[in-house]
């Protein structure tokens, strides 16, 4: 079975700019897949998403929507003939119309009874029903975020492209809003592809994530895979709170500030580093200790102090929000991980397994 989309190697530049915002492209999205695409402001997820809508046209590769050619660099099927969905940052719902008549609006070429029938598949679907007559004015940010879904599904497109879609609602309506999106979706078997630079939204809401940067896939795969195995240091860096201890190969494995990591790959070329998040780490008042307190963050449920190791590396480390530390505090800080730990050789992971284990403290 063909992927509902694919793009093969495609490039998109634009005039005045030295490099490809898309530079050689290439993924594909299964059919019923949720493909979160995420990172930094620039790095060209959003021109993907025209591009594949046909609101751009590629200066090299291939867009392909169910085996089809749909863009390259000779050709450029509209936007209207790709049954494509499109959700917006600003929803872009017509104020003059109900939420009826905005679902409505794609629909003009169904026959007037399936047309009410799809209507209201689309209503119940996303929640509306009993909203129909009402104008986007008169509903709520979550509403019109429904509707707006609603009016992309409604067409049964092959696709639904979602770019920023939660960045004008409050934290907590943000939440509920994605949980209730990522359901409608996968009740309605849809393809779709997310756009965010929320980390924290793109792991909750993709099946699968694609990082980008600087208009290039970094890494594609699970939520999990991503983030708990990231291939390079800027993955590493972008998804989660990262510090990197620099390694040196001993005997058994790779010989940190912290302590000893069982070590598989070859890493006896290039600068060797050792990737730590802050639950990685443990910390606890010690005047002999290893490290010293520069700053702190209330979180409400921890904090999460910035330590300066006697290398001057510096760490995160998260610890209880009944653990009060000053700024100066000389503490101990230990390698204490619960699962495996990735390794860097020249800013590309290599094979790394077991669990650190700290040297004793005097």
């Amino acid at each position: 079975m063909c992927p509902s989309v694919e793009l093969r190697g495609v490039t998109k530049a634009f005039p005045g700019r030295p490099l490809p915002v898309v530079d050689n492209l290439s993924l594909s999205v299964e059919e019923g897949q949720l493909m979160a695409l995420v990172g930094p402001s620039g790095c060209g997820k959003t021109t993907t998403l025209r591009l594949i809508a046909g609101l751009e046209w590629p200066n090299g590769g291939q867009v392909l929507l169910i085996g089809q050619v749909v863009s390259d660099e000779r050709r450029l099927l509209p936007p209207e003939r790709r049954r494509v969905g499109m959700v917006f940052q600003e929803y872009a719902l017509f104020p003059h119309l109900t939420v009826k008549e905005n679902v409505a609006f794609g629909l003009r070429g169904l026959a007037r009874p399936r047309r009410g029938e799809r209507i209201g598949e689309v209503l119940e679907l996303t929640g509306l029903g009993g909203l129909e007559r009402r104008y986007p004015a008169h509903i709520s940010g979550g509403e019109q975020q429904r509707v707006a879904l609603a009016r992309a599904l409604a067409p049964d497109p092959v696709v639904v492209l979602l770019d920023e879609p939660f960045s004008n609602l409050d934290a907590e309506l943000r939440v509920r809003v994605r949980r209730e999106v990522r359901k409608i979706l996968k009740e309605a078997g849809t393809t779709a592809i997310f756009v965010t630079h929320d980390q924290e939204e793109a792991l909750f809401m993709g099946d699968k994530v694609a990082v980008m940067n600087t208009g290039r896939v970094e890494q594609m795969d699970t939520p999990y895979e991503v983030f708990q195995h990231p291939r390079t240091r800027f993955v590493a860096q972008f998804l989660g709170t990262s510090d990197f201890l620099p390694a040196r190969p001993v005997e058994g494995g790779l010989m940190t500030e912290l302590g000893l990591v069982p070590q598989v790959a070859d890493s006896s070329r290039g600068e060797v580093e050792v990737m730590v998040r802050p639950d990685d780490l443990t910390l606890g008042q010690a005047e002999g200790g290893n490290g010293v307190v520069t700053s702190r963050q209330f979180l409400g449920t921890h904090y999460m102090y910035t330590v300066a190791l006697a290398s001057g590396t510096r760490v995160r480390v998260f610890s209880s929000h009944m653990n009060h530390l000053e700024e100066g505090t000389n503490i101990a800080v230990r390698l204490e991980p619960r699962h495996e730990l990735v390794c860097f050789v020249g800013g590309r992971a290599v094979e790394s397994r077991g669990i650190a284990s700290s040297p004793q403290l005097a």
